[in-house]
């Protein structure tokens, strides 16, 4: 190739080929220098310097009327979490106007998604006017400053130590926990031996689990709780997918019983013989 390239192209420095030029041989040292110190300064830049927060978000004006084509379940407005203090149990009308009131909406855009009484969680969302304008700032974050330092009513009501809003990743990773937990548990009725090679190992629960909703037990319940109606109502909005397996097997044995000759078919298939 060098050969081939050599009469377009000067690849090779060799003395008997290279022409003498001392001034181009500096420029050429130059040039290497420039770019090492360039290389430098970009890695440097990127590696010293973080980026600002929000610089690759979209607009709020830009955001809005916006449609992604996805449900709504997986919009964080509408996973808000609100944990009331242990003898402040409220009804989810009065819950809804102190969350209202900390985040300066009007109450009826606060909707309930789900109520655990037994784990003092009211899980809600926010449905912004189809005709009025939507806050710059998103409801989520605003949540979360008003659940970190509650004012007026809600700074009585709210336990400030609960995480504000639900994580989907988190819920993901509980969903698989409790999944194979639950199995764990179903293969130790079996035999020793069947348990041993049929039950997977436990899926561990990430360590931001502990930093984000805490050590405590009734906290830890309480998310499960949240994480649970998640999941469920995501299965049911996009089709669980054990009754896809159950379609498949129906359709499978359906399918061998139609291949199976029958007793009538292998008489007059030899009659025919």
């Amino acid at each position: 190739m060098i050969d081939l390239l050599d009469p377009l192209f000067v690849v090779r420095s060799d003395t008997d080929k290279a022409l003498p030029g001392k001034q181009r041989e500096t420029l050429r040292r130059c040039s290497w220098v420039c770019c090492i110190v360039c290389g430098a300064v970009a890695m440097w830049d990127i590696m010293l310097h973080p980026v600002q927060e929000g610089l690759f978000e979209l607009p709020s004006d830009i955001m809005q009327g916006l449609d992604d084509g996805l449900a709504d379940l997986w919009d964080q407005n509408t996973m808000l979490l609100l944990r009331w203090k242990p003898g402040e149990g409220r009804d989810e009308t009065a819950l809804l106007w102190a969350a209202a009131e900390s985040l300066g909406t009007e109450a009826l855009s606060l909707k309930k998604q789900a109520l655990f009484e037994e784990h003092r969680l009211l899980l809600f969302k926010y449905e912004a006017p189809k005709d009025g304008q939507r806050p710059a700032t998103p409801i989520h974050t605003k949540w979360k400053t008003s659940a970190s330092s509650p004012q007026g009513d809600l700074a009585k009501i709210i336990d400030t130590s609960f995480p504000a809003v639900l994580n989907v990743t988190l819920c993901l990773h509980v969903h698989a926990h409790t999944e194979l937990a639950k199995v764990g548990q179903s293969g130790e009725k079996g035999s020793s031996e069947e348990a041993e090679s049929t039950t997977p190992p436990s899926h561990p629960l990430p360590e931001e689990f502990s930093e984000i909703v805490g050590p405590s037990t009734d906290a830890r319940e309480a998310y499960f709780a949240g994480c649970k109606w998640w999941t469920d109502t995501l299965d049911s909005f996009y089709g669980h997918p054990d009754n896809m397996t159950e379609l498949d097997d129906e359709h499978h044995s359906s399918a061998d019983s139609a291949d199976l000759p029958t007793a009538d078919a292998d008489a007059e298939g030899s009659d025919l013989a």
